[in-house]
């Protein structure tokens, strides 16, 4: 690479078209090597990493320059007052999002209004949630992505696929059995709450909402839930 430097510097400064010629072959085949290089660098990193799933995918994310990018917050800013604890940042966290409701329903007024007013044409249909089948709950695991993060129960979306059969009559037995009492087991109705920082400076109060939601629950269920509700 020092000899490529060197003609490089002399090409540029004798503007001699031998020199120019030169310094271009050698880039060329240094930059061949250095792409032989990398591409055996990287096949071996698989072949080693064959029964290791997270450092494969570690080496491939290096290769195609897949930065992850950091959502943590270790500053906020609330009444001017500048917050670095991390146990404090998460108290504030947890008390703004469990708040948005009731702030919410303080909003608004309270009416008499009968809620028929608003219904134009009588319907003589009723509504109600049909039975889920095992295929339907096959085909919803199967669908899973990969990529989906587990909810309260810790259970990730590849268990799920590949124990599908063996899970599959429990997961009718439980949906169904919600839909046909109306109750839903207390376990399931608890979810993950992550606030994920969207723009703008972490350390400013404003930015406290523009921290979506993303809830997490399991994964099963909210595929089930949209699929029993699909026909109405």
């Amino acid at each position: 690479m020092n000899r490529r430097d060197y003609l490089k510097k002399k090409a540029i400064k004798t503007n001699s078209t031998a020199c120019h010629n030169a310094y271009k072959s050698l880039r060329n085949e240094i930059n061949k090597k250095i792409m032989y290089a990398k591409r055996d660098y990287y096949t071996n990193c698989v072949d080693r990493n064959r029964n290791n799933t997270k450092q494969m995918w570690k080496h491939i994310n290096q290769l195609v320059n897949k930065n992850s990018r950091s959502t943590n917050i270790s500053v906020l800013q609330i009444d001017k007052q500048v917050i670095t604890e991390n146990e404090t940042i998460a108290d504030l966290f947890n008390e703004y999002f469990t708040d948005i409701g009731p702030n919410l329903s303080n909003q608004i007024t309270e009416t008499n209004t009968d809620f028929k007013r608003y219904m134009k044409f009588k319907t003589q249909h009723k509504f109600n949630f049909e039975n889920i089948n095992i295929n339907e709950v096959l085909n919803a695991l199967e669908k899973l992505k990969m990529s989906k993060s587990t909810g309260h129960d810790n259970i990730p979306a590849k268990l799920l696929k590949d124990v599908s059969d063996a899970v599959a009559p429990f997961l009718v037995f439980i949906f169904n059995t919600s839909l046909k009492h109306g109750i839903f087991p207390d376990d399931l109705k608890t979810a993950r709450i992550s606030p994920i920082h969207k723009s703008g400076d972490k350390k400013i109060e404003a930015i406290i909402d523009r921290f979506p939601l993303f809830q997490l629950l399991p994964s099963y269920l909210r595929n089930l839930s949209v699929h029993s509700s699909i026909p109405f």
